[in-house]
């Protein structure tokens, strides 16, 4: 690669590695305001946020293909290791060996706000299931019964006693 190939690389390199730093930034941020919504029992406002979702992801999908295209014309295969070869080729490699690192960790706090996300989606569905069950009288009866108005359960096991009785 000649030098004004390399100094090229760097440039469109250099921002497409900051698009996707911004990108993601962003998205943590999105992640970090659904989190809220979910904690708070915003459900307006968790309903808002998750009609943007896809406005988000979009934006990081868009780059990534734009990083692929740059990847392939300058030679390399469509891989981490053909980006690490680009790298290598461009000027000032250890400033886009940064910025790549500083992503990377972006990349990781992304992947555990994520995670984060779907354990208090999931712990919220799981209550919200609990609710209906008791609240319908169905589920695992185990756990206890429901009576009726007379205070029969509603349960037609015979060791079940009224509550009246009980």
């Amino acid at each position: 690669m000649n030098q004004q190939q390399q100094s090229g690389c760097f440039r469109e390199l250099h921002a497409i590695l900051q698009q996707q730093a911004e990108a993601i930034s962003n998205y943590i941020d999105y992640l970090q305001l659904v989190k809220n919504a979910v904690a708070q029992n915003q459900t307006d406002e968790l309903n808002r946020l998750l009609s943007q979702n896809s406005s988000h992801i979009a934006p990081i999908e868009k780059i990534q293909l734009n990083q692929a295209d740059l990847i392939q014309r300058y030679g390399y295969h469509q891989t981490e290791q053909g980006l690490e070869q680009l790298i290598e080729s461009c000027d000032q490699a250890e400033q886009l060996h940064q910025l790549k690192q500083a992503l990377s960790e972006q990349l990781k706090q992304l992947e555990k706000s994520l995670l984060i996300n779907d354990l208090l989606i999931r712990k919220n569905q799981e209550r919200v299931r609990q609710s209906v069950r008791i609240l319908s009288g169905h589920g695992n009866h185990q756990h206890g019964t429901t009576y009726s108005r007379q205070g029969n359960p509603s349960s037609s096991e015979d060791d079940k006693h009224s509550l009246a009785l009980a």
